[in-house]
Parts: structure tokens; sequence; C-alpha cells
């Protein structure tokens, strides 16, 4: 019997989209967003004492409420990747040389990131859940994709074809380029407009009574 996690090593290989030269779609994996994570972990507690709001003696979870406050704009009482990312980027936490590349990948790792905090599900963290995600004990997930119509699972970084759409296993879910199928490619049998004699047009039958 095939161990589970060999059986979803060779999931991971089975309809390659990247062997048939489809493109794959961008999509932040688990390792990504927990190294984003410890990169940020880092960050928050080198740059508190670098902050307007920062006065000495500040404990972890003061330096950790400054830098949220200062992130939710729009005083909700939350933090949203958007708003997270904008933070980031007032703060000069990017490579300027590859900024646009920077932003798309890292939004996608911080959006991962609230995901995995927002535990009532609202699209965002209050301090809690950002505190609790940003501990030292705070244990990522590690998450397969369903694979449908079987009992298959697939595992971070997996890869398949789904109709005409190259598609990717990413923190649980399965995330599709766009349909990639060219209409060049599509059988000239499944076309419903195909050239064909129409009955009526037959003088053999032109007579009978159509229903």
């Amino acid at each position: 019997m095939i161990a589970r996690q060999e059986f979803i090593t060779q999931l991971a290989l089975l309809n390659d989209p990247s062997a048939n030269n489809y493109p794959l779609p961008d999509a932040c994996f688990e390792n990504d967003r927990n190294r984003l994570r410890e990169f940020l972990m880092s960050w928050f507690l080198l740059s508190a004492k670098k902050q307007s709001w920062y006065i000495p003696g500040m404990s972890r979870g003061e330096e950790l409420w400054g830098h949220f406050y200062s992130a939710d704009v729009d005083r909700d009482q939350g933090m949203d990747a958007r708003e997270w990312q904008e933070y980031l980027r007032k703060n000069k936490t990017y490579n300027v040389k590859h900024q646009k590349e920077t932003d798309k990948m890292r939004l996608l790792c911080l959006s991962a990131l609230v995901e995995e905090a927002d535990r009532d599900g609202n699209g965002q963290m209050d301090f809690a859940e950002f505190r609790r995600i940003m501990g030292e004990r705070f244990a990522p997930s590690r998450k397969v994709c369903s694979v449908a119509g079987t009992a298959a699972k697939a595992a971070d970084g997996a890869e398949r074809l789904l109709d005409c759409r190259a598609c990717v296993c990413a923190c649980g879910k399965w995330v599709c380029s766009e349909d990639t199928c060219d209409e060049d490619d599509a059988d000239p049998e499944d076309d419903p407009d195909e050239d064909e004699e129409d009955p009526e047009d037959d003088p053999d039958v032109q007579d009978l009574r159509w229903f």
C-alpha cells in the first residue's frame, strides 16, 4: 500500500500542465506565506523603535498594537491585505527594482496570511487575530486540495489541468489561470455550426411534412 505522503507526491505529478506548456497562474504557496510571516515577525520587532509612536519600554504586544493601529487607516479595528501591503510600502520594505512583481506576489501572500489568521471569516484580522499569527507559538496550517470526483488529495504546489486552465494547489485551494483553449484547437465534430447538409434541402425529402 502506498504511504499517504508518497501518494500525495505521485498525485502532484499527474496531469502536469507545465509539461504541456500551459502558463501557470501566480499563487502564494504555503512556503512563501510562511517565509513572509517570519520576515514580518522580525521586521515588526526591529522597526518598532523607529516608529513615531514608539515609547521606550513597550512590550512586544504594545509594539504589535502600534503597527496594527498604524496600518488600520480606516479605523474599523480590522486590517485587510491591502491595508497591510500599503503600510509595508510606506515603510519601504520593498525591493524598488522589482516593485511591480513584489507588489503582486506580496499581496497574494498577505491575503493568504489574513485568511490564515481570520477565525471569524470576515475577510480581515482584528488585533487579537493579528497578534496570534505574529506570535512565536503560532503554527501555520498545512493543507491539501481536494480533487473533484475522487477521494484523492493534492499537496501544496501540485499542478493539474482543468478543462483548458492550468491550476496549482496553493494553501488548500486550487488557483487557476484563465481559459487557454484556442478556437483552432476545438474539435470540428463538436461544432454545431459545422457545414452540414440541411435535410430540408434534400430534393428527396422536400415533399415531407416536418413537425
